[in-house]
């Protein structure tokens, strides 16, 4: 994985946001250097990219603004309302919005792989049922770690 991300180098600008394939190589990144602590739960994990989540899903998760929802991770099976099933198997599952977490990323002026990275490691933990206090300390580890 990280041969691709080293093939497809990408080019931040501020002439076009990032595209979903950009999107998916940094995520792609973050993924490769997850906390060992979390590693077992994107073990044959599927990633997808989306523009925003289904309308089904926000209503389940009861979330009004389609904006507050950046990612989604299930596990086992569970389905998201309003997303196709893409796999057979539909072991593990994680979707990325990136309409809202390029919004945010407007908002705050946060590096992007920063703030990708964040996102991620907060909604498989939450999903796991790590604290906040165990997840602010997966992701102050995956951001000293990213600075070696």
């Amino acid at each position: 994985m990280a041969q691709a991300l080293e093939r497809r180098r990408i080019i931040m600008n501020f002439s076009t946001p990032p595209a979903p394939e950009d999107m998916h190589a940094v995520a792609i990144s973050v993924l490769e250097n997850f906390p060992d602590e979390l590693s077992v739960y994107i073990e044959d994990m599927e990633l997808s990219i989306e523009e925003f989540a289904p309308r089904e899903a926000l209503d389940d998760l009861e979330i009004d603004n389609e904006y507050d929802l950046l990612g989604l991770y299930r596990a086992n099976a569970e389905k998201i309302p309003g997303v196709a099933s893409k796999s057979a198997n539909d072991a593990k599952r994680l979707y990325l919005f990136r309409r809202p977490i390029l919004d945010l990323w407007c908002d705050t002026g946060e590096d992007l792989v920063a703030l990708m990275r964040n996102v991620i490691i907060s909604e498989i933990a939450q999903a796991n049922g790590f604290s906040d206090e165990e997840i602010e300390t997966f992701c102050a580890m995956a951001a000293d770690s990213s600075q070696l």
